[in-house]
């Protein structure tokens, strides 16, 4: 049986076996699916507000303490602490097919430093280096 690649990120080339990450792979179609969703959620409030007072003038746009304002400040946590988990898990999966590591290899502290250190330069931009 052919082994089924899914490729991850089309820039740093970045393609995994879908059968190994499986659950992953479900992990990150959950969170690509939520940061749409917030995303879909913030733009429509920002439409509205462009509506409401026209785009004229909007440089900044705030309620200043109403819950539509303290909504759209959970929507863009939210969203940046699942763009986080995206690119992290993604860089699991990653260094887990490049390291060869299982499951029992990531309870490891040395594993764990480096998989750390990997998400860390990949988010930051720099995948390339944690791969030596």
């Amino acid at each position: 049986m052919e082994d089924r690649r899914t490729v991850l990120d089309h820039i740093d080339g970045i393609e995994v076996s879908a059968e190994a990450h499986h659950n992953n792979l479900t992990v990150l179609q959950s969170l690509d699916i939520g940061l749409f969703k917030l995303a879909e959620s913030a733009r429509q409030h920002e439409v509205e507000a462009l509506e409401r007072f026209g785009n004229d003038n909007i440089r900044f746009f705030s309620d200043f303490g109403s819950p539509v304002e303290m909504w759209l400040g959970c929507m863009f946590d939210w969203f940046a602490i699942s763009l986080v988990s995206y690119m992290r898990t993604v860089q699991l999966m990653r260094l887990m097919e490049i390291k060869r590591w299982d499951l029992e290899e990531l309870k490891q502290s040395p594993a764990q430093q480096k998989l750390h250190d990997a998400c860390e330069a990949y988010i930051r931009g720099s995948p390339q280096r944690c791969l030596n």
